[in-house]
């Protein structure tokens, strides 16, 4: 089989957006990486809980030449993506409140709107 199919055109290669991200082969972040990791495992993979270590690795990569200087706001580290810990709730305790014994969930079914802003309003009314 060629690698034209059905006369569209071949795909071409293209390089990442922020180039290659080298190894960190002589250790100089690896205790930052395992304390982010750690903070994941320890935190369900929420990542706004260690988004301050996030910001530590990607600084240490960044000061020892493993990947592009970039400032912290291209990086997702501006004012406005800054989330307060205490917003946040797990799916399980939205799901818990929202369905009524016996119900079962669906992904997606009981969503209208931004359910976050709905729940961040619903938080400030109650205290």
């Amino acid at each position: 089989m060629s690698s034209m199919s059905m006369g569209a055109p071949a795909l071409r290669p293209r390089p990442p957006d922020k180039g290659s991200f080298p190894i960190d082969r002589d250790g100089q972040c690896t205790e930052l990486m395992q304390a982010y990791m750690k903070c994941l495992k320890e935190n369900n993979s929420w990542s706004v809980h260690c988004r301050d270590l996030s910001k530590q690795y990607l600084s240490c990569r960044m000061d020892n030449n493993l990947m592009v200087p970039e400032t912290m706001e291209r990086l997702g580290f501006g004012e406005k993506s800054v989330v307060d810990p205490e917003d946040i709730v797990s799916v399980e305790d939205h799901v818990s409140k929202t369905l009524t014994p016996g119900e079962e969930h669906v992904a997606g079914m009981n969503i209208r709107g931004n359910w976050f802003t709905r729940l961040r309003r619903r938080r400030r009314e109650e205290s």
